[in-house]
Order: C-alpha cells, then sequence, then structure tokens
C-alpha cells in the first residue's frame, strides 16, 4: 500500500484517500491531501525505516500515537505488524476522519489532551512503543510520559517502552508552540534516561525535523 523508500502510495489507496476527503469532509480536504505530502512523506519515512529495521514491531508489541491526526502513512504500514495501536489526537473531528480512513481491527482513536489527563495502560502488557510526530504542537515528551507512566496511582507501567518523536525548527507555522533549534535542544525535552539508540536530523525545504529513537529504562521496583 505506501512504498517507503520510493515514497509511493497504492492508486487504490490513494484514490480511496482523494473520494474520501472530497466528498465526506470538503473543508478539510487540504488537510487530508497535507497528510500525504512530500514532507509527510520524508519524515515519515526516517522513523518508520528506524522501526522496520529495529526488530522490536511484532506482535506483542502495543502501539500508541500522540497527536496522531488522520494517521495516512503510520497506521497502513504499522497496523498489520502489531498487536494493536491506540492514536490520540485533541481534534474530535480529525479522529472521526481517521475512523473511517483506517478501519483496522486492531487500532483504536482517542480524543485526548494526554498533556492534561491520564492514560491507563494495563491492556499494553510488557511492551509499548510510543510515537509523537508532533513535538512542537505541545508540552515537553518528559511530561507527557511522566504523566501516563511513571505514576502507579494511574498505570501500570510496561516492562519495555521504546519512544520515537519528531519535532521541527519551523516556529512560524500556526500550532508550533514548542518548536526547537537543535537536536541538543531536544534531546531536553525528552527523560534524561533514556537510552538513545537513533538520532536523525531530516532536511527539507521548509527546516529541519529532528528524529529520536530510544528506549526508558527499566523500572525498578
Amino acid at each position: 500500500m505506501i512504498d517507503l523508500y520510493n515514497n509511493t502510495i497504492d492508486i487504490d489507496y490513494m484514490n480511496r484517500i482523494i473520494r474520501f476527503a472530497v466528498q465526506r469532509f470538503p473543508d478539510k480536504q487540504m488537510d487530508i491531501f497535507d497528510s500525504i505530502s512530500k514532507n509527510q512523506f520524508i519524515s515519515k519515512k526516517e522513523l518508520l525505516t528506524t522501526l522496520l529495521e529495529s526488530g522490536i514491531l511484532n506482535k506483542n508489541l502495543s502501539i500508541t500515537i500522540i497527536g496522531s491526526w488522520y494517521g495516512s502513512i503510520l497506521i497502513p504500514v504499522l497496523a498489520p505488524l502489531v498487536k494493536d495501536v491506540t492514536c490520540f489526537d485533541i481534534d474530535e473531528e480529525t479522529s472521526h476522519i481517521a475512523t473511517y480512513l483506517h478501519s483496522y481491527d486492531n487500532v483504536s482513536y482517542s480524543t485526548q489532551d494526554l498533556t492534561k489527563q491520564r492514560v491507563r495502560l494495563e491492556k499494553h502488557n510488557n511492551n509499548l512503543l510510543v510515537i509523537n510526530t508532533s513535538c512542537e504542537h505541545m508540552t515537553d515528551m518528559i511530561d507527557i510520559l511522566n504523566l501516563q507512566y511513571t505514576n502507579p496511582k494511574y498505570a501500570t507501567r510496561p516492562e519495555n517502552i521504546w519512544v520515537a518523536c519528531q519535532s521541527n525548527n519551523m516556529n512560524w507555522i500556526d500550532g508550533h508552540i514548542n518548536c526547537v533549534t537543535s537536536m541538543d535542544k531536544f534531546k531536553l525535552q525528552l527523560p534524561m534516561n533514556m537510552d538513545i539508540l537513533k538520532e536523525i536530523e531530516i532536511g527539507e525545504d521548509r527546516g529541519t525535523r529532528y528524529f529520536l529513537f530510544g528506549k526508558l529504562p527499566q523500572r525498578k521496583e
């Protein structure tokens, strides 16, 4: 359906997205089209290639996507490979649209602001991957991770937690409230004790994206 290495989308999948956007949500069609733009392919390709090569994607892994948007590139690649995917986005209409675009049995969508609410994670068992490709839109990931995974009153922390995050230096774009200007500054937004397995700077015509992939240390009882 999606060829990461040639930056292409299966024509039937592309036509389905176009028809759906034009017929059902004409006021959102440019936003939906942007979710499969060249720049989105460039940034998601590095993330997905890293995950595919890491060896962690299997049927014992659960994924939480923060700021999931429409999931147009991530979901078709990841959903068939893992146990389940939980998508969180603050916009209710966006989550509603995503349910129509990607109706996988193991994918669920929730309208929730994870910077303010805690999420129970018992169903994730021992292996969890947290993805956030929109760090520039929200508070630091260290705060979000602390809310979700380190307070035993609200969550049973999985044994293995991997984190894959992206931010950028494009602070002139509407909604970008927490951009960074270097990889070192991006690292400060994540837990200091995270073991960084890969870091990549991704250049595009509008600026630079920063990608970090790592693993949180196992919790000590």
